[in-house]
């Protein structure tokens, strides 16, 4: 993983946030060039529960990360690019959530931090933000589906999944360790008669599809590491 340039760290309270005024974090179209820093409350530094950051830039576009894991009392992200594409001030909060049953599930969210990039005179590449949104795409789908009775039938496994709708299409998703150095051949849960969309990617940006067939789909990765992938598509 790169090393940062520059560190913005915010102290999370139960009340609040700290620093409230706007942090400068660098220039227009960095990427993980900034590390933003949350020291937790000791209230959620316990250990039970997962975090991820969120983000709204100056044209009200909307960021997640995947999750992040607490360190010593602290959570980290390196900023993509894609959050700082637009420039100017944005804002920041991490999100704490904790996993059990449906009685005992809890999401709080943070006071928001503020970030600050400034704008350069030309015009900035945008990379596609997949990297950013895949990974709580992944975690929320069944989720957002939980509970809802005949528009979807949900079929899972231990590593993802096919959602059906009405028989006529379906999406499928999962995570798989890849190969170093080689190809990886994912195998889908169903067969389509036509994949519109295949996407994949880990924690350092998205995969290049190499190939894909009604019911596979190749990568290929330098390293092992771990993959999450989602297909569209016609049955």
């Amino acid at each position: 993983m790169p090393t940062a340039i520059r560190t913005v760290t915010f102290t999370v309270t139960d009340t609040g946030i700290t620093p409230t005024a706007p942090q400068w974090a660098g220039m227009q179209g960095e990427h993980q060039a900034t590390r933003v820093v949350f020291i937790l409350p000791d209230a959620l530094n316990t250990g039970e529960y997962r975090f991820r950051a969120e983000w709204v830039d100056g044209t009200q576009s909307f960021f997640t990360s995947g999750f992040l894991e607490a360190e010593s009392g602290e959570v980290s992200f390196l900023i993509p690019s894609a959050w700082t594409a637009a420039g100017g001030t944005g804002e920041i909060r991490l999100v704490t959530q904790l996993e059990g049953e449906e009685n005992a599930s809890q999401t709080v969210y943070s006071r928001p931090g503020r970030l600050t990039f400034t704008n350069r005179d030309e015009g900035v590449y945008q990379t596609e933000p997949v990297e950013n949104r895949l990974d709580f795409l992944l975690n929320e789908t069944e989720r957002a589906l939980d509970g809802v009775n005949g528009l979807a039938a949900v079929t899972t496994t231990a590593t993802g999944g096919v959602i059906r709708f009405g028989g006529k299409a379906a999406l499928a998703y999962g995570a798989a360790v890849t190969n170093a150095g080689e190809n990886t051949e994912i195998i889908l849960p169903c067969e389509f008669s036509e994949v519109c969309s295949v996407q994949a990617g880990t924690e350092k940006g998205p995969l290049s599809i190499l190939s894909r067939s009604k019911n596979t789909f190749t990568v290929y990765t330098d390293d092992a590491t771990v993959m999450d992938w989602l297909a569209v598509g016609s049955l």
